[in-house]
Parts: C-alpha cells; sequence; structure tokens
C-alpha cells in the first residue's frame, strides 16, 4: 500500500508540474511558511488519527470497556483541545503562529509518550487521563495556528487551494 501511495504521489506531481493549468500549483511549496504548516498538519493529524484508533483499541481490548466509555474516557484528550484552541489562535494574533505549532507539537509528543510509556491493561485512569490532557492542549495549540498560517502564507486568489491542500495532507 505505501509503494502504491509513492508511486500515485509521484505520478500526481508528475502530471502537475507537466499541466498547463495544474490543479496544485507546486510553486506553492517553495513558500516555507506554507510548506512548514503543511508539514506540521501533516504530523499532527497523522498522530491524533493513529493514536485515536489505538487509545480506543486500548480502553476497549485491555481495559474492557464498552464503546460509549471509551469515549467518555477519551473526552479529556478532546476537551483540553477545545478549551486550548481558542486561547492559542488568540495568542498567536501577538505572538505569531510558529511558537504554537512548535509547542502543540511537542506537547502532542510529551502527552502521547507519556501515555505509551504507561499504558498498561490494569492503569488506572488518572495518569492516563493527564496524559491525553497533555496530548490534547497541544493538538488546539496547532490546529488554529496551521490554518492561519497556510491561509497567510499564500496569495488572496491561492488561499481556497492552499486550504484544500491542508486538508488533503
Amino acid at each position: 500500500t505505501l509503494i502504491v501511495g509513492v508511486v500515485l504521489i509521484d505520478a500526481f506531481l508528475w502530471w502537475e508540474h507537466r499541466a498547463p493549468t495544474p490543479m496544485l500549483s507546486l510553486a506553492l511549496f517553495r513558500l516555507s511558511r506554507f510548506t512548514t504548516a503543511n508539514g506540521a498538519s501533516f504530523f499532527m493529524n497523522a498522530s491524533v488519527f493513529g493514536a485515536l484508533f489505538l487509545m480506543a483499541q486500548f480502553f476497549q481490548t485491555a481495559q474492557h470497556y464498552s464503546p460509549l466509555q471509551t469515549g467518555v474516557r477519551l473526552l479529556p484528550w478532546t476537551a483540553a483541545a477545545m478549551v486550548s484552541s481558542p486561547i492559542a489562535g488568540k495568542l498567536a494574533e501577538n505572538y505569531g503562529n510558529r511558537p504554537f505549532m512548535v509547542t502543540g507539537l511537542l506537547l502532542q509528543a510529551v502527552g502521547l509518550g507519556w501515555v505509551a510509556s504507561v499504558a498498561t491493561a490494569h492503569l488506572g485512569y488518572t495518569e492516563l487521563g493527564l496524559a491525553l490532557g497533555v496530548a490534547g492542549i497541544g493538538i488546539g495549540m496547532v490546529f488554529p495556528t496551521v490554518a492561519t498560517e497556510i491561509v497567510a502564507s499564500v496569495p488572496a486568489d491561492e488561499i481556497g487551494v492552499a486550504n484544500g491542500t491542508n486538508s488533503a495532507l
């Protein structure tokens, strides 16, 4: 699957490079802010969705919770993001997006690393909930700042394409 994915990406890039009116102008990737923000978004989403799948399996298989109980136990992760996201977005107006993108990715890595280091079938929920909360704060710091950075990094007539590229990544 990975090999097929790489071949399809190469084919897409080859096509877009030669097309007279490309769907995605590859020149956007020469803009460091655009490329950096999309890279941050890719790594954040890959870790979030990968960890979400594994955490749901962990709660249901290893700790024998129901799907509803699992969802409730994942709430600190999402609630922390809901609280930190508007705060990070507002503070980024004064301090820029990059500090929040970097700090958010680091907090997410710390939180998920903490989960990985302590997760056992008999682990109590308190420590796991705290670790998920740290990861959630990190996610909340990255979501609004990545979107703002991507939109701000391209010319006005490319905003839709830039946003679509971020969503596709």
